[in-house]
């Protein structure tokens, strides 16, 4: 028989395998992390998008906060405002270069019908008085309503806005 000192030298050492976490994810785990993280970036690159593009509206409404209806020179303020809103994402739209009337009828389109606003013929092109609070309360009315419901689609130029053709 073979001796002792000769089997322990075709004996191989044992190892222990190396400490495992208790729950190591698999490939796929890995694989759906890096797309909810992918996903996650993109919903908040697209937050920001939209945070940015709101940003000319939030002005707009913190300068109309700024604005007393009380003044005699409100209506004019005001509508400067709403036309610098239109320009501001709508550059080239034919209500900015549109007659008073047809400029009315274009804001009166976007305000519900409880709330008329007020002859803006009257009101920008006759001098400043103060006699005028309620037409300038309402116009003030009018363009909080506008400036807060005020969407880059709902305002865009139609078609026949663009080749200049108004229907009455």
């Amino acid at each position: 028989m073979a001796t002792t000192n000769d089997l322990l030298q075709h004996l191989a050492d044992i190892y222990e395998p190396e400490l495992l976490l208790p729950w190591q994810p698999a490939l796929g785990h890995y694989v759906i992390m890096v797309l909810a993280l992918l996903l996650l970036a993109l919903l908040a690159w697209r937050g920001y998008q939209y945070w940015q593009a709101q940003a000319p509206k939030r002005l707009a409404w913190q300068t109309l906060q700024q604005i007393r209806w009380q003044e005699p020179a409100a209506a004019e303020h005001i509508n400067h405002l709403l036309k610098r809103l239109l320009r501001t994402y709508h550059p080239t739209h034919p209500m900015l270069s549109a007659p008073i009337t047809a400029w009315q009828a274009f804001l009166q389109q976007q305000l519900p019908t409880t709330l008329p606003l007020p002859n803006l013929q009257h009101l920008l092109y006759k001098a400043p008085s103060t006699a005028e609070t309620e037409a300038h309360q309402q116009f003030w009315l009018a363009a909080a309503y506008i400036i807060k419901h005020f969407s880059k689609k709902r305002f865009a130029p139609t078609a026949t806005a663009m080749l200049g053709t108004h229907h009455a």
